[in-house]
């Protein structure tokens, strides 16, 4: 995946999305007046908030414009696929508004898919100033935004809660656990945000469906708009095989909500879910 390509993407839409306030429109069941208490109920109780508050950080580190923390692989929560050291970035702005942006790349679900294609990547990097992320280019949105940037390793797209054996070798596919810290660290250093824009590409793109999850459940009441690129909660299911080894090897689908009852044909339509319980919510795709 081609991260410059894709911040440049986000840099463009993103610019429309947060200055021109558009999304995709849709009828609120509840309401303003209800703000988005009934979906933050509804996800709490199917699992997206399992894992808020549970892991601290182990230590920090400065580097430019950003605070870096990181996660003992020893505690095997927060975690990259082959048990590297997970990090979460967060740079301070001048503004009330937080970015919760998820990096892309790929995914793996087998031995043949980790190991010997090697699909996913295994290790946490430092936040990519790239495109919209570039937070020295007077063009981006988000150059005076705070920003919690959260490193992909986990091959399970931000969402799998899993720890299984491929072979021999203990994999982690704990993208869940992975996202909450990100959660919890931005809960921890913008505790009263006034919006959150949750965006990824690729893998990160996907991620926002749990990503949204997640934050609803730590900020019941924040306006949120999720911007997601090229990741539209879709699989294959001519390729049964594969739809089988990720639902089995990432463990995923339990996080649905009972009442999504379509979420079991595709996580995508989580998106209408929420949207008809979420007063607060806006949602876009962009491919």
């Amino acid at each position: 995946m081609n991260m410059h390509r894709h911040g440049a993407r986000l840099a463009l839409a993103s610019c429309l999305l947060v200055a021109l306030g558009a999304g995709c429109s849709h009828t609120s069941s509840g309401g303003e007046e209800g703000f988005a208490a009934q979906a933050a109920e509804e996800l709490a109780a199917s699992g997206f908030g399992d894992y808020l508050g549970a892991q601290s950080p182990s230590s920090s580190g400065e580097r430019g414009q950003w605070t870096e923390y990181y996660y003992d692989p020893a505690k095997e929560g927060a975690i990259c696929l082959t048990g590297g050291q997970f990090q979460v970035n967060v740079r301070r702005g001048t503004t009330d508004d937080v970015l919760l942006y998820m990096q892309g790349g790929g995914a793996c679900w087998d031995f043949h898919t980790c190991y010997v294609l090697g699909t996913a990547t295994t290790g946490a990097n430092g936040a990519v100033e790239s495109g919209a992320l570039d937070i020295d280019d007077p063009k981006s949105p988000f150059k005076d935004w705070n920003i919690v940037y959260l490193p992909y390793c986990d091959g399970s797209v931000f969402t799998g809660d899993a720890t299984v054996l491929y072979g021999d070798r203990r994999t982690f596919h704990h993208g869940l656990r992975n996202l909450t810290v990100g959660v919890d660290a931005l809960k921890r250093a913008f505790p009263d945000p006034s919006r959150i824009v949750i965006a990824g590409s690729s893998a990160g793109g996907y991620g926002t469906f749990a990503g949204y999850g997640v934050t609803r459940v730590a900020l019941p009441d924040t306006p949120i708009l999720v911007f997601n690129d090229s990741g539209p909660g879709l699989q294959n299911l001519a390729a049964s095989q594969d739809v089988q080894d990720r639902t089995a090897n990432w463990d995923f689908t339990k996080r649905a909500p009972a009442s999504c009852t379509q979420c079991s044909e595709q996580y995508s339509y989580l998106i209408d879910w929420s949207l008809d319980r979420d007063a607060k919510l806006r949602t876009s795709l962009y491919s």
